[in-house]
């Protein structure tokens, strides 16, 4: 089963897909009605919204965002929302821009780096 990542953008786990992972670094994560997300769902700088009839088998979390689960989404594990702003900008945000910017953020999928 394949993680579902997005660096600079959302992700989002339609009806009837299910993925290990969803990673967002600079957007949200949706998981729509009828998605599952077996493990974490993790935003950097974005909001993780569950939607009804949606399931996320471990945690959501959302660094620099709000985890919203709708009545009738499931999430098995902790949910964790961190948000601090600094001069009108979130840490998350930040960051992230400086991991990017610095060149000292790298995507691994599967093992591979890309």
């Amino acid at each position: 089963m394949a993680d579902a990542i997005a660096l600079r953008g959302s992700v989002v786990v339609r009806r009837g897909a299910r993925v290990e992972k969803a990673v967002a670094a600079g957007g949200s994560v949706v998981v729509e009605d009828g998605g599952v997300v077996e493990k974490e769902a993790v935003a950097l700088s974005g909001d993780v919204r569950v939607e009804p009839g949606a399931r996320v088998g471990g945690e959501a979390v959302s660094l620099g965002g709000q985890v919203h689960v709708m009545r009738g989404g499931q999430v098995a594990g902790n949910v964790t929302s961190i948000s601090l702003q600094l001069f009108g900008t979130s840490l998350a945000q930040r960051l992230l821009d400086g991991l990017l910017h610095e060149g000292k953020c790298r995507v691994e999928v599967d093992g591979a780096t890309r």
